[in-house]
């Protein structure tokens, strides 16, 4: 083959875009896909996340809450604590997470929540949105909230978070349980809840006011 050859062919593979590996354009400074369409993996990819996220460097997850009605912590500064109240079984529940920049703010997240149970599992995530600060219960803009149907509500449950962003590749503080560790399991009440009503009396502007508690009433509330 003859030097100029040669050359050309050299030349025809350096300039074949993405013929190596993804190539970094202008929109925000994500790894966009190769030629042929498909997404540079994260190296630590979460079922569940949009394409092409993995484990979030710049961030780590500090909090973990359920609501259902009230507001249960399950997890405070990195660490599992003990629920406050049980949940109810059946009952669709909120889990909202709490997240801390690591690096510079402002980057885009996504908290994808699991839960396993003896019926099956569900992933859902949350929206994207930016970190810009530490997640503040004052402001529900600076959480990320993910909803669970009551189906997967269900004794024996185990529940598991990790923050991702594009092309994350990966902190052991940005998921819990941490490497190693166990998957929260929600207290859960199951079973009928005995109400008992009593009326009481009161006397208002000279007039004696008692509640009505019969079926017909107690069922429309």
């Amino acid at each position: 083959m003859s030097l100029a050859l040669r050359l050309a062919v050299v030349l025809l593979v350096a300039c074949e875009p993405n013929a190596i590996g993804p190539m970094r354009m202008p929109d925000g400074g994500r790894v966009n896909p190769y030629a042929d369409g498909s997404v540079a993996p994260p190296l630590d990819a979460i079922e569940g996340a949009p394409e092409g996220f993995g484990v979030a460097a710049g961030a780590a997850l500090v909090g973990i809450e359920v609501y259902q009605t009230i507001r249960i912590p399950l997890v405070t500064s990195g660490r599992a604590v003990t629920p406050g109240a049980p949940l109810f079984a059946g009952k669709d529940m909120l889990v909202r997470v709490y997240a801390t920049p690591a690096e510079r703010p402002g980057r885009p997240m996504v908290a994808v929540v699991r839960v396993d149970g003896p019926g099956g599992s569900f992933v859902a995530a949350s929206a994207e949105r930016p970190l810009d600060g530490p997640s503040t219960i004052a402001d529900p803009r600076s959480t990320y909230d993910v909803e669970i149907p009551g189906d997967f509500v269900v004794p024996g449950v185990q529940l598991s978070a990790a923050l991702v962003e594009y092309g994350g590749p990966g902190s052991l503080d940005a998921r819990f349980p941490r490497l190693g560790g166990e998957p929260l399991v929600l207290p859960l009440l199951e079973g009928v809840i005995d109400v008992v009503l009593v009326p009481i009396e009161h006397v208002d502007a000279g007039v004696t006011n008692v509640p009505i508690v019969d079926e017909a009433t107690v069922a429309v509330l």
